[in-house]
């Protein structure tokens, strides 16, 4: 998807941005917490210490924070070795959230029992890397990876219902999709240092890895997470970058997300993601050295407006992937 991303000029990168602060605002495309609103009842029950593929008794109980995170763990396992993009799993899991958040009779199933989830979480992987990578996995291929949980003939259905259900809406903006362009509205002067615009690009986005895999992050809409984890990527750098430069490019940010610097709602994103962070030991391995400035250190106060514009997104070709590619390497769900 970068690649797109700098041939585009800024108006465009402007243009695709308010197309997608507008999507994500509509009721089509908005997550709640499936879990807690639909398991509260539950909140002593855990899942087993083991991955997705749950001990049988464990099956039919209600999900909670840490199946998600199981889940999400396995399909990043499965897009690393099959050398898909990251971000296929990021659109997995919002197929996924905002099919369990629709409260249709399938989806309070997957919300109610554990094996219904894993299926819902198979098929909306299935069916991310079907509309977004150059290269799929079938259905028996899957089959073959959940080790006889689940059956082609059931991954393929799962598939039809989340598409029913999400009304065929499939290209709803995500976290990683606001990062890779909010980004891009980086200035020359910001980029004229490779290294240090690096370690920024990849602290941002290793914020929103961590951010899937945790169930906190799902009612929050995409573009916040973006914000907050380049807020959080620019700290470390700050006294690298001139303020000048740096306010030019938060302004920018506000402009078009329209999210308010002294957001509350934003510190509360921001500190989850850095309290990940840290506790990650990416800092040590990038070199960098925290210092937190206050919010009014970050921002001034701005106003925002947005101005929606058309804006055209292609999709990429595919081909197929054999089974003898899978068969390389065996993975599975424990």
């Amino acid at each position: 998807m970068s690649y797109q991303i700098n041939r585009a000029n800024r108006s465009e990168i402007i243009d695709q941005l308010r197309v997608m602060c507008l999507q994500e605002e509509s009721p089509e495309y908005r997550c709640r917490n499936y879990i807690e609103d639909g398991n509260d009842e539950h909140d002593e029950m855990h899942c087993d210490d083991q991955p997705p593929a749950l001990a049988q008794p464990s099956l039919s109980r209600p999900i909670d924070v840490e199946c998600r995170s199981k889940m999400v763990q396995w399909c990043y396992q499965i897009v690393d070795f099959a050398n898909f993009h990251r971000e296929t799993v990021s659109i997995a899991l919002s197929y996924l959230d905002r099919f369990l958040s629709s409260k249709h009779p399938n989806a309070r199933r997957a919300i109610a029992n554990r094996k219904e989830y894993q299926l819902s979480c198979i098929a909306a992987l299935y069916l991310a890397i079907k509309m977004n990578e150059r290269t799929e996995i079938d259905a028996k291929n899957f089959a073959e990876l959940a080790r006889g949980t689940h059956s082609e003939f059931e991954i393929v259905q799962m598939e039809s219902t989340i598409l029913s259900v999400l009304d065929w809406r499939m290209s709803g903006p995500t976290s990683f999709n606001f990062l890779h362009y909010l980004l891009e509205l980086g200035g020359e002067a910001m980029k004229s240092s490779t290294v240090q615009w690096s370690k920024i690009t990849d602290l941002a986005s290793y914020q929103i890895q961590l951010a899937v895999g945790d169930n906190f992050f799902v009612p929050y809409q995409p573009s916040l997470l973006a914000v907050a984890s380049i807020l959080n990527a620019l700290e470390p750098t700050h006294k690298n970058i001139l303020a000048s430069d740096r306010m030019i490019f938060l302004q920018r940010l506000i402009d078009i997300t329209g999210i308010h610097p002294l957001s509350s709602v934003l510190w509360e994103v921001k500190n989850r993601l850095w309290a990940i962070v840290e506790s990650g030991g990416l800092l040590e391995s990038l070199d960098l050295q925290v210092e937190t400035p206050t919010p009014k250190e970050h921002f001034i106060a701005l106003t925002s407006s947005r101005d929606p514009s058309p804006i055209c997104v292609s999709r990429r070709s595919k081909n197929v992937v054999s089974s003898s590619i899978l068969s390389k390497r065996k993975m599975s769900f424990e």
